[in-house]
């Protein structure tokens, strides 16, 4: 892992943070600018929570793309250079792969949390900590069709806003996987680095095109802010089995070819 670590282009993953960091950043001087109310606190303004903004919109958006950026195309790169094969006469295959793998989890789980935990943070400096009221902060539409552990919102809102954030982070390093065991198979390092952002249009698609009213979201865009589109608890649990579950196949089909 040390010597995957020494092979990680840290440019690109300071880069990545950096852009998460500065849509953040970008957030908090609009709503400075615009004005807050006095019975605004840090969990009714913070990025996961203002679906108005459009800084929100972009970072979730540009989500799986960021989290991918540091160590998404490790793998094929170095499958390209024949470094791999140079690791390979050292570490079995599949520990290999595994290896890489664990990194671009570690490298997209970072990217996605420090940007949000760090936005969080400032408001916590600007705003009063005062737990959200459901009739004092009716304005920001907090309610059970549209937010998962509602209750935990309004009792420990701290609390929810970390779970949040590690689900967010969750799903930025299972991104990163996605990338790195599809970009075996693709010969285009922008496109295989693409294979993410371009899994979660199509999820964004479908929500718009499936012929169900009311039907729980299936994008990443709507369940992984604080405040959501229809998001349900056991079908984003079953999206991120489902999602984990897919890398662990690819993994398997990876650690073929690069035997071959």
């Amino acid at each position: 892992m040390s010597l995957l670590w020494s092979r990680l282009n840290k440019r690109w993953f300071v880069a990545a943070i950096a852009v998460g960091m500065a849509v953040g950043l970008w957030q908090i001087i609009v709503n400075c600018h615009t004005g807050m109310a006095n019975i605004d606190s840090p969990y009714t303004r913070w990025l996961s929570i203002d679906t108005d903004s459009s800084a929100t919109t972009i970072f979730f958006i540009l989500l799986p793309f960021l989290a991918s950026i540091p160590a998404g195309n490790m793998l094929k790169e170095d499958l390209d250079s024949g470094l791999f094969n140079k690791f390979k006469l050292q570490v079995p295959v599949a520990r290999l792969i595994m290896q890489y793998a664990a990194m671009a989890f570690m490298t997209g789980f970072v990217t996605i949390m420090i940007p949000l935990l760090l936005n969080l943070l400032g408001y916590l400096l600007i705003l009063p900590n005062f737990k959200p009221d459901n009739l004092l902060n009716i304005n920001i539409g907090v309610f059970n069709f549209n937010t998962m552990l509602v209750s935990l919102y309004y009792s420990h809102p701290f609390v929810h806003a970390c779970l949040n954030i590690l689900l967010a982070s969750v799903w930025g390093g299972l991104f990163s996987v996605f990338v790195l065991v599809n970009s075996v198979w693709i010969r285009n390092r922008f496109a295989s680095l693409s294979t993410a952002l371009v899994l979660e249009l199509i999820l964004m698609e479908l929500d718009t095109v499936l012929p169900i009213d009311d039907m729980p979201s299936i994008s990443p865009t709507d369940f992984l802010p604080e405040l959501g589109d229809r998001p349900l608890l056991w079908l984003t649990a079953l999206m991120t089995i489902m999602l984990a579950a897919y890398c662990m196949g690819m993994y398997k089909l990876a650690c073929r070819r690069a035997v071959l």
